[in-house]
């Protein structure tokens, strides 16, 4: 991932592998598939709460305020990351403000995503198989400036995990 600018625009360029492997014995990784998706455009929508409810069509969300996208890049265990992403996207589609329209701050938005990070590994039977890195990373609508935070949540004999950085640009 790099910070690009061209004519004027400041934009982030991000690519990842697509490779997904399987731990045989204790490091030694096999490629199981050269097919998995690791990068994702989530869109970000925010409503006010007390105005974005349809109640005529059975409470769906109407009429977002802000609208954007933010991107998520991982590494590690995919079912792990790929859950966390599912729950990341569905979230980011429905915030909700109580009184006025907020826009939703950089380090508010990896916050966010840390803590439905957090959750999914405590819920696992599984703790052998739950390391990820999340790249976290969009625009900050009010500056307009690119912002990038990584996420880590690593099993072994200590457990690691948090924001380890989050900058902005």
């Amino acid at each position: 991932m790099w910070w690009d600018e061209s004519s004027g625009l400041s934009r982030i360029t991000a690519i990842a592998d697509s490779r997904a492997a399987f731990e045989k014995k204790k490091h030694e990784w096999v490629p199981f598939t050269e097919l998995t998706v690791k990068l994702f455009a989530i869109p970000l929508r925010c409503r006010e709460l007390e105005k974005s409810r349809d109640t005529q069509r059975g409470g769906v969300w109407t009429n977002p305020y802000h609208v954007t996208q933010i991107g998520i890049a991982f590494a590690g265990y995919c079912f792990e990351a790929l859950t966390i992403i599912a729950l990341v996207e569905k979230c980011m589609g429905s915030l909700a403000t109580m009184g006025s329209a907020t826009l939703p701050e950089p380090e508010m938005t990896a916050n966010f995503v840390e803590a439905m990070a957090d959750r999914h590994p405590k819920t696992h039977t599984r703790t052998d198989t739950q390391s990820f890195q999340f790249l976290i990373f969009g625009f900050w609508p009010e500056t307009k400036s690119p912002w990038l935070a990584e996420l880590s949540y690593w099993k072994g004999d200590q457990d690691e995990k948090g924001i380890s950085r989050l900058l902005r640009r």
